[in-house]
C-alpha cells in the first residue's frame, strides 16, 4: 500500500493542516513541511472531507482567503496517497470519538506507523516503533 519512494508516510489531522495554514512558521507547519518534503500524506475520502469542512468554516474567513483555502485543498489532494477503507476496518472502533476512528482507519489502511495529531498522542493502535509521544 505504501508508495515505494516515500520515506515517511503520515496521516495528518485536520487541526494540524488548519494550524499550519494559520501560522506558517509554527510547529504544525514545520511538521507538515517535513512530511511533504520527505514523504507523503495519506487521505481517505472521510479524512479529506473533514479537512474541506474544517477549512470552509466561516470563522476562518478573516484569516484565510478563499483562494488560499482552495490552494491548500488542491495541493493536499494532488500530493496525497489515497486509501480506501475496507468494510472490515469500518466495523471497528478504537476511540470514543468517531472522528478519531476515521483517522485511525486511514492510518491502518495505509499501514503507517504513526499519525500527526494536534495533540501529542501515540495511540496503542500503532506500533511504538517510530512513534514519539
Amino acid at each position: 500500500m505504501r508508495r515505494p519512494d516515500a520515506g515517511l508516510t503520515a496521516v495528518v489531522d485536520t487541526n494540524v493542516w488548519i494550524r499550519a495554514a494559520l501560522s506558517p512558521t509554527g510547529a504544525p507547519a514545520q511538521v507538515l513541511r517535513l512530511v511533504l518534503l520527505r514523504g507523503i500524506v495519506v487521505f481517505s475520502e472521510a479524512t479529506f472531507a473533514e479537512l474541506e469542512t474544517g477549512l470552509w468554516k466561516p470563522k476562518f474567513d478573516r484569516y484565510l482567503s478563499l483562494e488560499a483555502r482552495k490552494a491548500i485543498l488542491r495541493d493536499a489532494r494532488d500530493a496525497a496517497m489515497w486509501v480506501k477503507i475496507s468494510s472490515e476496518l469500518t466495523e471497528h472502533h478504537w476511540s470514543q470519538d468517531p472522528d478519531d476512528d476515521t483517522f485511525i482507519r486511514t492510518a491502518l489502511a495505509a499501514q503507517v506507523r504513526c499519525s500527526c495529531r494536534a495533540m501529542k498522542i501515540c495511540s496503542p493502535y500503532m506500533p511504538s516503533k517510530g512513534c514519539a509521544s
